[in-house]
């Protein structure tokens, strides 16, 4: 019988350790997000909106508003520097890990490991949100009538882009898998996942207002 040394024994045991401090990291992330409420996610969504805003103002020219400026980027007329990108999306992890949970937690069909769609996810939808039916398709009548809130925020967040990108279904309503990718292609396209989180939160934020307006 072999017997095993104790170098060997040790190096087994630190081995086992580090995987079980691992995957217990892990499962604390994926709980995490199981008893988010409205009240977590709505506050979460007003910081991130600060802190992303506070960063962006950093190379804001004084010419031009912050929303306008917002558009610019997205379009590539201007440009911030790879610091500012870096902390942006270091803010973003969170929103991240949030669309990466909604996306296992209802089989929605998206890539979960592209930090565009799992940011858009995650800022498209809130806790209570029916995924199914939350973004409701009324473009053809809107478009000769009174624009509905989510074109009109989707119009501030991406630009008039947003109207090609979001009208291409006949369906009456977007699925989640949709409309995380139609609004990933418009806010990617110059910053990437960066692009998308700017884009995404003042989506959201214009919705909530539009919500507690009606």
């Amino acid at each position: 019988m072999k017997i095993i040394k104790k170098p060997y024994i040790a190096i087994f045991l630190a081995s086992i350790m580090l995987f079980t401090s691992c995957n217990g990291e892990q499962l604390i992330q994926e709980n995490e997000f199981d008893n988010f409420t409205e009240v977590d996610y709505k506050e979460m969504i007003s910081k991130l909106k600060i802190d992303i805003d506070s960063v962006i103002l950093e190379s804001k020219p004084k010419k031009i508003s912050l929303d306008n400026y917002k558009i610019k980027l997205l379009q590539g007329e201007f440009k911030m520097s790879k610091e500012q990108e870096n902390r942006i999306l270091n803010l973003s992890k969170k929103l991240s890990d949030y669309g990466k949970f909604l996306a296992q937690k209802n089989n929605v069909d998206i890539d979960i490991d592209n930090e565009s769609s799992t940011i858009a996810l995650g800022g498209l939808y809130s806790p209570k949100d029916n995924m199914d039916t939350k973004f409701e398709k009324k473009i053809e009548d809107n478009l000769h009538a009174k624009m509905n809130p989510l074109l009109e925020c989707a119009m501030i967040a991406v630009g008039a882009d947003a109207l090609w990108a979001l009208g291409g279904s006949s369906a009456s309503a977007w699925t989640a898998a949709a409309m995380t990718k139609a609004f990933t292609a418009v806010a990617k396209r110059f910053l990437g996942p960066i692009g998308v989180a700017i884009a995404v939160i003042t989506f959201g934020v214009c919705m909530a207002s539009s919500s507690d307006n009606s």
